[in-house]
């Protein structure tokens, strides 16, 4: 089976990010079990986690994020249970390194660090592409597990903070491989692939390879509101005995803020009968400048403490969201002269304009009616083109 939550995602849209000082996860008994502390530091952030042990706390995790020169995320250095090591010198568990061949395309490979030989070895390569989409700043969080969801309590030692997902902006393609030592080479494990679109709803087929054939294990299905945000999002993965099926719904409030995260899990066997269901609700509590300050989870919820330090990131992603498209439409926030594109399905460009005031704009009436990529700076949306 693959393991999906070895997938990291980086990503983050403001030029100054603020970065709490303390994040405490509180038990439903009301005990603190779990602190993390952050400190910024030139080009980057760390992230040190400490654990409730015998009346003390205890260091079991170090994490240390580096940026590139445009301010990019570059590599993820992990240090765990670094009190067996010498504290001034702590040894390095894991290693991370991010890469940006050019636009809508991510790698990053992960490594395992080997005390003996003092060097990192490789154990696994992900690759993330998309038409029209930003890797290095396209979501509203800094990063997220489980390929196209995330995982709180996994990720709270890097960065508390959901992804909020927008449309376009989910990878069409996703290929995981693994380090085979024996004969030194990176090998396909799987990974999802596009199937087919809507006009609000993508679905994406999750696949697993074992080298020379494909066997589909389940499928994502996410649609999105209004704002091109995620609304519900349907996924399934199955193994040769079980299969586990979730429908999950976000909701906002009126400035675009997550409040609530709702998941309902099914779990069959092989012949299709229901073996159990489980639901969980997540809520998220914001305060008047827009900054995470507490998050509940069915086993505590964090409080998230702010001191005034920021992190600089690459360029923002852009506020603007597409009001309505069709042979008629118009851009939030777009600006007379923009350069406006449309693309098909495929990728292939077959048109270009300009917007007009307070971003306006129409297409040519001769393309037929089906579904398109409208393009603007670094964001695309999907349009349909309906008969009038």
């Amino acid at each position: 089976m693959l393991k999906w939550n070895s997938l990291i995602w980086a990503f983050f849209i403001c030029a100054a990010q603020p970065l709490p000082d303390t994040v405490f996860f509180i038990q439903p008994s009301g005990d603190t079990n779990l602190i993390t502390t952050y400190q910024v530091f030139p080009r980057g952030w760390s992230a040190n986690i400490y654990k409730a042990e015998r009346n003390s706390w205890k260091l079991v995790e170090l994490d240390s994020i580096f940026l590139d020169s445009i301010l990019r995320v570059s590599v993820l250095l992990r240090y765990k249970d670094t009190s067996t090591t010498d504290a001034s010198v702590p040894i390095p568990y894991e290693k991370v390194e991010f890469f940006y061949p050019y636009s809508g395309f991510l790698i990053f490979t992960k490594a395992i660090y080997h005390p003996s030989y003092r060097i990192f070895f490789p154990y696994q390569r992900v690759y993330l592409w998309s038409y029209l989409s930003r890797w290095d700043s396209a979501f509203s969080g800094w990063f997220g597990l489980l390929g196209l969801g995330w995982n709180f309590h996994e990720g709270a030692g890097i960065w508390p903070f959901p992804a909020l997902i927008h449309r376009t902006e989910w990878g069409d393609s996703l290929l995981l491989e693994n380090f085979d030592s024996l004969y030194n080479i990176f090998l396909e494990a799987g990974g999802y692939f596009h199937y087919a679109s809507s006009f609000s709803c993508d679905s994406l087929l999750i696949y697993e390879s074992p080298r020379r054939s494909m066997l589909i294990r389940g499928y994502y299905l996410l649609c999105t509101g209004n704002e091109g945000k995620l609304a519900v999002h349907a996924d399934s993965m199955c193994g040769p005995a079980q299969c586990i099926a979730r429908n999950r719904y976000l909701s906002y409030e009126v400035g675009g803020k997550l409040i609530a995260d709702s998941s309902y899990y099914r779990f069959y066997n092989s012949q299709g009968n229901l073996l159990g269901q489980v639901e969980e609700k997540r809520y998220f509590f914001w305060d008047t400048e827009g900054k995470l300050i507490e998050a509940h989870y069915p086993a505590g919820k964090y409080k998230i403490r702010y001191g005034g330090q920021v992190v600089a990131l690459s360029s923002p992603a852009s506020p603007a969201s597409l009001l309505s498209c069709g042979r008629k439409g118009q851009i939030r926030g777009g600006q007379k002269g923009d350069r406006i594109f449309l693309y098909e399905i495929s990728g292939r460009k077959i048109w270009e304009g300009q917007l007009e005031e307070e971003g306006r704009f129409e297409l040519p009436d001769y393309l037929p009616f089906q579904l398109y990529f409208l393009r603007w700076k670094e964001r695309a949306w999907k349009c349909v083109i309906f008969p009038d």
